[in-house]
């Protein structure tokens, strides 16, 4: 999100981004293409919800889990926090 100037905790734009990446989503799963959505899903409830958007759409769908390490969770959450452009705060 560097590159668009967006804080990532900015809760409105981060929405409208969100929106965007799913509406593009939607138009290349109507196409047939396959799709990965990254979102980080946290809740149910937002899987559910997109599950239920891409079944509306004909597309089969698959949740994939990627169970990382805490420690390397840390490790690349601080090396990336090193690489940081000027202006960028940390994340958490």
């Amino acid at each position: 999100m560097w590159a668009l100037s967006i804080d990532l905790y900015d809760e409105a734009k981060r929405a409208a981004v969100e929106s965007l990446q799913w509406d593009v989503a939607a138009r290349a799963l109507a196409l047939g293409v396959d799709v990965i959505l990254e979102n980080g899903f946290w809740s149910r409830a937002e899987r559910d919800e997109y599950r239920s958007r891409a079944k509306a759409l004909g597309a089969r769908v698959e949740l994939r889990f990627l169970d990382v390490p805490r420690d390397e969770l840390w490790a690349r959450l601080s090396k990336r926090n090193a690489d940081l452009p000027p202006g960028h705060g940390p994340y958490r």
